[in-house]
């Protein structure tokens, strides 16, 4: 490994390096446990701290996913009968049929729930 690599990334005045050195020593010097149990004590804070939530989140949003499944279903088979009658009578391909269903599912599910276009006179 050449000197300017290690300067530039691994040295201890490298940012995230710097960093992680400097939290590590807090830690260790705040709590007085040994260096092990200073870096694992740091590792599961830091674990709980940015994973924990971000896990919350993605939990959430699969519930909401799920909850939605039963009428994406619905949804999904009505267009797919509409594409299949468009198909035959315009004579399309199977491409352009899965074509003309993605682009309507995209639709589908991106215009919003409530129409907000009147305005107040």
């Amino acid at each position: 490994m050449s000197q300017a690599i290690y300067s530039q990334f691994l040295s201890p005045s490298s940012p995230p390096i710097g960093a992680a050195q400097s939290l590590l020593e807090f830690v260790h010097t705040q709590t007085g446990l040994p260096w092990w149990a200073s870096l694992a004590l740091t590792t599961a804070a830091l674990r709980t701290v940015l994973t924990l939530p971000l896990m919350v989140s993605s939990v959430n949003n699969r519930a909401k996913v799920e909850r939605l499944q039963p009428e994406i279903a619905n949804i999904s088979k009505q267009l797919a009968t509409e594409v299949m009658a468009a198909q035959k009578k315009y004579e399309w391909d199977s491409d352009m049929a899965k074509a003309q269903f993605t682009v309507n599912v995209r639709n589908a599910f991106n215009k919003p729930l409530v129409d907000l276009s009147w305005s107040i006179s």
